[in-house]
């Protein structure tokens, strides 16, 4: 995976130039089961998100309550 830096990665470039509307990607969510001491982490395909996952991985641990992200834009990024 490459480095993150101020620039925009050269295959994060490629995917925006690849899509073909706002929906045309992935939603990554998680999910804990506490009674299981358990996360899974869900793809699901932006375009139709009441479908099933595209994905389901087991992570080997419970991730806690509270972890988070957000999309912030880097005006030095330039455009998209």
């Amino acid at each position: 995976m490459p480095a993150r830096t101020a620039r925009r990665t050269r295959d994060e470039r490629q995917a925006l130039r690849r899509a073909r509307s706002e929906d045309d990607g992935y939603l990554l969510t998680l999910v804990s089961d506490l009674r299981r001491d358990a996360s899974e982490l869900i793809v699901l395909d932006a375009r139709d998100i009441t479908a099933a996952p595209v994905a389901t991985v087991e992570l080997p641990h419970r991730v806690p309550a509270g972890i988070h992200g957000s999309w912030i834009p880097d005006p030095a990024t330039g455009p998209w």
